[in-house]
């Protein structure tokens, strides 16, 4: 009867901690830390892409700044005329989609026939896509441009979902959206909302949101889906299950504010940068198309690109689009669309645990580490006890990151202690 009473007491205790463990973290106090583990894990479990992985960057960076202003008398923002030079690039070395992470709100500085080329341009190639970034408060117009055709995507129980989950923000208020002339022109819209962690790092996506009733894909789902269509109108059906988007043989995991976790490449040494995909520098490029013209050898072959995704975006600190990431501290803002289109063309999104089996498992551990102290004979025992346990939430949540779940480190281990 004694030894029942006190498995009864040792039961009530872990059962207690691991009840104090849950209220902690519903409370918010376990947040930033649990980041903090899982940044771990990005960093230590995750791979170097391979090098045959279809995605490459072409970077605006200082060194394409110095050189525009130098060398072809250009300040920032530049003409239009070098992204018609980058498209004709890609279009040579039969790139399979173009996005920009780049907007062209305002009319060129260097006139309409730059503005007319630029859109001739996107017009005549059959995959590019143009960033929609959020718009700040007031300063935007908050309904959907005149002149600008409507978003092909169609979402099937998208609004019942959303109803759902009144936790989940996927809409935008307003938005900047480039001029009309050239926004038609383009394949497709994407949206580029940084969805930053409490602590600004950038860990998740929204695969979709929405802007005056028009659904906006990712600029990297955009990507996607121009290169597997010819034509806009013929984009399938997506729908949006309990935790997926469905569309096309394809599902993207959901967490309860509709977005999806992504599992970043470990950057590598790449030239003098580290980054997680092949950059090449935006003055690079444009000189290499300006020597295809004059029928000189090019520094860069546009073969490079061949059947490739290749995304436009900045790196120059000046431009403001450096992002913090689990791997990168400040890197280009359009690495995060890259490593959005990777999850998908390689099945890498990360699943959300259920909260009911992550509370069973830090009532387990509560529960052991509780019996464990009450057999323990001396101190040394009980240290042994918990040097044993301390590790399992650890163990646990590296094994579930490289099978793709999101599985919480800290609660169970608070549980335990």
């Amino acid at each position: 009867m004694k030894a029942l009473r006190r498995s009864l007491v040792c039961l009530g205790v872990g059962v207690a901690a691991a009840t104090a463990a849950w209220l902690i973290h519903k409370a918010g106090w376990l947040d930033r830390p649990e980041l903090v583990t899982w940044d771990v894990r990005e960093r230590w479990l995750g791979a170097a892409a391979p090098s045959d992985v279809p995605i490459k960057l072409i970077l605006i960076d200082q060194s394409s700044l110095d050189w525009a202003r130098e060398q072809a008398g250009s300040p920032w923002p530049w003409p239009r005329e070098f992204y018609t030079k980058i498209i004709d690039f890609c279009k040579a070395g039969n790139a399979k989609a173009i996005a920009f992470d780049l907007f062209f709100s305002e009319p060129s500085m260097f006139g309409q026939d730059d503005d007319n080329r630029f859109a001739e341009a996107l017009k005549s190639t059959r995959a590019t896509v143009l960033a929609v970034p959020p718009g700040p408060h007031l300063s935007q117009p908050a309904g959907w441009p005149e002149g600008i055709p409507p978003s092909p995507f169609q979402i099937t129980g998208l609004e019942q979902w959303i109803r759902s989950h009144p936790q989940a923000d996927l809409s935008l208020n307003s938005a900047v959206m480039s001029l009309p002339e050239i926004s038609e022109n383009a394949s497709l819209l994407g949206h580029v909302r940084a969805d930053q962690d409490a602590d600004s790092i950038i860990r998740r996506l929204a695969p979709i949101v929405t802007f005056d009733g028009q659904v906006l894909p990712a600029l990297s789902l955009a990507a996607f889906e121009v290169s597997q269509v010819s034509d806009r109108a013929r984009i399938p059906e997506f729908q949006v299950t309990e935790n997926s988007l469905v569309f096309d043989g394809h599902a993207i995991p959901l967490d309860h504010e509709g977005l999806a976790v992504l599992r970043y490449r470990k950057p590598t040494l790449r030239g003098d940068q580290r980054r997680m995909y092949e950059a090449f520098s935006a003055a690079g490029i444009i000189n290499s198309q300006l020597a295809i013209e004059e029928r000189k050898t090019p520094q860069v072959s546009p073969e490079v690109f061949k059947d490739c995704y290749v995304f436009i975006g900045t790196s120059a600190a000046g431009t403001y689009d450096l992002k913090p990431t689990p791997v990168n501290k400040a890197g280009p803002g359009v690495e995060v669309q890259a490593a959005f289109l990777d999850n998908l063309l390689y099945n890498g999104f990360i699943h959300s645990s259920n909260p009911a089996w992550t509370i069973l498992f830090t009532l387990i551990l509560s529960i052991i580490a509780v019996f464990a102290t009450r057999e323990s004979r001396n101190s040394f025992h009980v240290v042994s006890a918990f040097v044993l346990m301390l590790p399992a939430p650890w163990l646990t949540g590296f094994v579930a990151y490289t099978s793709g779940w999101q599985w919480p480190i800290v609660l169970p281990e608070v549980g335990v202690c």
